[in-house]
């Protein structure tokens, strides 16, 4: 286990599969990703270097 420091920078509103979500972009260290959390708490989106991961809602999901 690593311990992770996530500062918020800076409010963003990305698109995620054709959906505009309003997030909290955060950097995280010590591994070097950024994580988008939605303003309702879900993650979103991670990004390490070229590897970006989206994460879709499913039909149960949390709505914007």
């Amino acid at each position: 286990m690593i311990p992770l420091t996530i500062t918020p920078k800076a409010k963003e509103t990305i698109d995620v599969a054709g959906e505009q979500i309003e997030c909290f972009r955060c950097e995280v260290d010590p591994i070097g990703n950024t994580f988008w959390i939605s303003t309702g708490g879900r993650l979103v989106k991670v990004t390490q270097g070229n590897l970006t991961i989206e994460l879709l809602k499913s039909s149960q999901g949390e709505k914007q």
